[in-house]
């Protein structure tokens, strides 16, 4: 993605979780994926099909016309300790 369609993409999915009230610790749009660690009482590929239906959206609004814009898949992870949530964070906004 370039920097202006990385900007759309981290717009697109602050507001489509706080619309739905999920909090964003942290977000990190790269240029060929995303990081994203929020607190929702969604399951996790919820709130990947979400954010990704929302992005997708947006970019094609912004004339993105490549067909494929998001792999089929998505790794998520339930962060179940204080410590691995911390750890998620600091990797989405310092180790990226």
């Amino acid at each position: 993605m370039t920097d202006e369609q990385r900007e759309i993409v981290d717009e697109t999915i602050r507001e489509a979780c706080a619309f739905r009230d999920w909090y964003v610790h942290a977000l990190g749009v790269r240029t060929n994926h995303v990081h994203l660690v929020c607190r929702s009482p969604a399951k996790p590929m919820e709130v990947v099909r979400v954010c990704k239906a929302r992005a997708t959206r947006a970019l094609r609004a912004a004339g993105v016309k490549q067909e494929r814009i998001w792999a089929r898949h998505a790794s998520t992870r339930l962060l179940t300790t204080e410590s691995s949530f911390t750890r998620a964070i600091h990797y989405t906004l310092h180790e990226q």
